[in-house]
């Protein structure tokens, strides 16, 4: 991680940081029936959800794996659901085979719309100037806004620090936006953060990222996903799989945070190997941490070495390895 790198991971946790979210896609679902269609279909409550709010939820196959992992907004006149734009045609072409006699529409709105994450203790004040003092206060509440005349929406999301927002304005306005953010901030110390230290913030908050610890071969419960499911409400695609999964049987690997010594970053893949040398499992995702000043990851181990204080080691070249342990949690 470089000088620049650095100076935008320390901005996202001591001032603030200004992340383009270009990789996350949309989906609308329109039509009198939306509500209750995905209510059936994904692994959260739609139908308890306030107005102008979201929730983190799942689409799953039939055997309870993991096609998307995304956030739903119940917005005036639609939902829409932010998601990896990877997971975008495949979650629409398959929820599209389920829509028989509901009146629902799902449409890829991903082009219609520019995504900004603001993270950090000072985004509250950045914000406010931008677009005004009411703003969301509870956890993915939403507000409509403007800024410099455009209509946007404010999200209420501190996820890679303690305090952060989500924005969401017309994609043509996407350049202007970030231009504007990053000189309206330059006196509460902006930056922009770049891939190196959004992957640093992302795995010291232990986030799964579509494509390294979700996807078709993982279920819910594996990734730690458990705000993303609902227990008490009716069926829906997975459901039987994810109860029996969860009551009975549970799950063979669990994804964990681990820490390392040195400052060697192993490559996502590497194998963890338990104290005898047999394997214990692989890392997904792994980064250096500027906060805790030594290398950081996430991986899926076999369920007997997911306490936190496990030793394990992570194999790298040439038949070399460094040591890991299993963390609670990082920052």
């Amino acid at each position: 991680m470089d000088g620049q790198d650095l100076a935008a991971y320390k901005a996202a946790r001591e001032r603030v940081g200004l992340i383009a979210l270009a990789d996350r896609g949309k989906i609308h679902a329109t039509g009198p029936d939306r509500v209750s269609f995905l209510h059936n279909m994904i692994s959260n409550d739609v139908e308890k959800l306030e107005e102008m709010s979201g929730r983190h939820s799942t689409f799953l196959t039939a055997r309870g794996k993991i096609v998307a992992e995304f956030h739903i907004y119940k917005l005036p006149y639609f939902l829409l659901l932010d998601l990896d734009s990877k997971a975008v045609g495949k979650t629409v072409a398959t929820l599209g085979k389920y829509i028989i006699m509901d009146e629902v529409a799902l449409s890829d709105c991903s082009s219609q719309w520019a995504h900004f994450s603001l993270q950090g203790p000072r985004s509250t004040d950045l914000l406010k100037e931008l677009a005004g003092s009411d703003l969301p206060s509870e956890h993915l509440q939403a507000r409509p806004a403007t800024w410099q005349s455009t209509p946007i929406w404010v999200i209420h999301k501190a996820d890679l620090a303690k305090e952060g927002f989500e924005v969401l304005l017309p994609a043509g306005q996407g350049d202007t936006f970030r231009q504007a953010a990053l000189e309206s901030g330059r006196g509460l110390g902006i930056r922009q953060v770049g891939e190196l230290a959004r992957q640093a913030l992302r795995v010291e908050a232990a986030i799964p990222l579509y494509g390294a610890e979700v996807d078709e071969s993982r279920y819910p419960m594996e990734a730690r996903l458990d705000d993303a499911l609902d227990f008490s409400k009716g069926c829906y695609i997975g459901q039987e799989v994810v109860a029996k999964a969860t009551y009975i049987g549970g799950v063979a690997r669990l994804l964990v945070q681990l820490q390392m010594e040195g400052r060697q970053v192993p490559p996502a893949a590497s194998r963890l190997l338990d104290p005898t040398g047999n394997k214990a499992g692989t890392l997904t995702s792994s980064a250096y941490s500027p906060g805790l000043g030594h290398p950081i990851a996430l991986g899926y181990v076999k369920k007997k070495y997911a306490q936190p204080g496990q030793t394990l080691e992570v194999s790298v070249a040439d038949g070399e390895t460094i040591q890991a342990q299993v963390v609670e949690r990082f920052l």
